[in-house]
């Protein structure tokens, strides 16, 4: 399980925080208008998704779309698209550049994990 829980029942009753992962997809999630997470379970051959529309949950359920092995896979479409102020500020080159040069960094700490900006 994780740091916070230790049996199922704590996923009902006793998750008060979200913590550092958590925090961050919720704050995705508030400034995108699609924000897509698929996820195959370690030693399971089903692909399961979770999709928010402009903040909004809708169910979670069994993906059209299969990983190729276990993993996460959070996708983002029209990010902020709710403040256009800071999306107007946004400097595409310089920082998808630096989002780059982070990504590269988790990479060469973390070999096992993938990624793919599309």
């Amino acid at each position: 399980m994780t740091s916070k829980c230790h049996s199922l029942e704590d996923l009902h009753n006793h998750l008060d925080q979200f913590g550092f992962r958590g925090e961050a997809l919720a704050s995705l999630r508030e400034v995108s208008g699609l924000l897509t997470l698929e996820s195959r379970p370690k030693g399971s051959d089903i692909t399961y998704c979770k999709v928010f529309t402009h903040g909004k949950s809708h169910k979670a359920g069994v993906s059209n779309t299969m990983r190729p092995g276990q993993g996460t896979t959070i996708t983002v479409h029209d990010f902020m698209y709710n403040m256009p102020v800071r999306k107007q500020r946004i400097q595409s080159a310089i920082d998808l550049e630096e989002i780059k040069s982070h990504m590269e960094c988790i990479a060469l700490m973390h070999p096992q994990v993938s990624s793919e900006r599309v």
